[in-house]
């Protein structure tokens, strides 16, 4: 059996972004086939009562949501989800091999999602509309997934759920695992009950229909 050391050193040969494909308030994605390489941005720029700021980010992180390691904190939680992942929603979500720091940067390695024409595949927000049935049934079942197993995941939303085309079958793919929760968000108390992060939970999926069918009518 590999150790953790072990698969560090295997993953490291193959990073070497190529192009950016992807990016979030706190990471940059970067294609490096076969794997997408997120990696954790130095600096976040967020507003501020007298303009646009530039704070250090692993200090911002660490405060207000208490990580220490914004990257491990999210493969952990995707560790504990494969754990209970069901056969048929295993493609749905995007495996994270590893997690770590590679010459001074803090990295994580996922597969790299791609079309069956070779182009990675898009977040739902830049997918057009999407009237195949089976996707949405899929991305019902995901929610009803998590929900039962009480995985609050805060980065389900149409910008990390990627939309996967192969054979003509149109599939939603979960690429985030960040937490949602008192672990997140410390000083948000009644985020602690289990009913109101069954919730905003909900409120996510049901965000992302609305919005469906309000650009398709």
């Amino acid at each position: 059996m590999l150790l953790a050391a072990d698969m560090g050193m295997m993953f490291k040969a193959w990073i070497t972004p190529v192009e950016k494909i992807g990016e979030g308030q706190f990471r940059k994605v970067f294609r490096c086939d076969p794997f997408a390489i997120k990696i954790l941005k130095e600096v976040l720029v967020k507003k501020q009562f007298r303009g646009m700021a530039q704070l250090p980010l692993q200090p911002y992180v660490r405060k207000k949501y208490g990580i220490a390691d914004f990257n491990r904190h999210e493969f952990e939680h995707y560790q504990l989800l494969a754990e209970i992942l069901p056969a048929h929603l295993q493609r749905c979500f995007n495996p994270i091999h590893w997690a770590g720091h590679h010459q001074g940067l803090n990295i994580s390695l996922s597969d790299l999602v791609l079309n069956d024409d070779g182009t990675p595949a898009q977040p739902l927000t830049r997918s057009g509309i999407i009237e195949n049935g089976d996707f949405w049934n899929t991305l019902a079942e995901i929610e009803h997934f998590l929900l039962d197993h009480k995985l609050y995941f805060t980065g389900v939303n149409s910008d990390n759920i990627l939309v996967r085309r192969t054979e003509g079958i149109m599939q939603p793919v979960v690429v985030d695992y960040k937490w949602l929760g008192r672990e997140a968000y410390p000083c948000q108390f009644w985020l602690r009950s289990n009913g109101r992060l069954e919730k905003k939970l909900q409120g996510k999926f049901q965000q992302m229909r609305f919005a469906h069918q309000l650009f398709s009518n």
